[in-house]
This record gives structure tokens, C-alpha cells and sequence, in this order.
């Protein structure tokens, strides 16, 4: 969560908590901000150290509705990566990516 949120430079948000009361098969996300708590859930956990999979798609709506950018995470080989950009620079960015081969690794 911490690499989403030192992303955003206009707004200081801070985790609040993660917590769970089904044994870490979903996650509950605070994330304060300002005078108000943002809270979501994370449905796919399921007791992994690994970052689940919803977590780029929940901190895009996130962003979306309180920041001035979006936070776009690009997958691939880990680490995942994560930017803030304005939406016309995200398009930007995808259209670039389509155009470019992907890496060949441990060829």
C-alpha cells in the first residue's frame, strides 16, 4: 500500500490499518486522509504475502475519486510498478506499450 500512496504529492493519505476477521481470506483497508477515513475491502487475500491481485484495480478507483492523478499500475515481472499520471498520459503510455515488443527474460 505505502508504494501507491508516496505517489500522490498533493494530498498526504497515510494507512490507517489493514485488518481481517476471516482469517486473512479478505483484507479491510483504512487509508485516512485529510478529516476523512477511505475504507475498501480486499476480496482475494487468502492468507498470501503476495499483494493481491484487486489491489491495483481498488487504488485506480481510489485515485479516481480522491486525487487530481490516477495511480496506473503496470504488471509484469515483480515488482509490479506503479505511477501517477493524468488519464491522457496513461493513454499515452498504453499506446506506447502496444507499439514496443515485449521483454524476452531468460532467453
Amino acid at each position: 500500500m505505502s508504494g501507491y500512496l508516496e505517489q500522490i504529492a498533493e494530498h498526504e493519505f497515510e494507512l490507517e490499518s489493514v485488518d481481517s476477521y476471516d482469517d486473512w481470506e479478505t483484507a479491510r483497508v483504512v487509508i485516512s486522509g485529510g478529516e476523512q477515513n477511505i475504507k475498501f475491502q480486499l476480496n482475494d487475500v487468502n492468507d498470501s504475502d503476495w499483494v493481491p491481485p484487486s489491489l491495483s484495480d481498488k487504488m485506480y478507483e481510489f485515485s479516481k475519486k480522491y486525487c487530481d492523478k490516477i495511480l496506473h499500475t503496470l504488471h509484469g515481472e515483480d515488482p509490479f510498478i506503479v505511477l501517477y499520471l493524468t488519464e491522457e498520459s496513461i493513454s499515452d503510455l498504453d499506446t506506447i506499450r502496444s507499439r514496443v515488443p515485449e521483454a524476452q527474460y531468460n532467453r
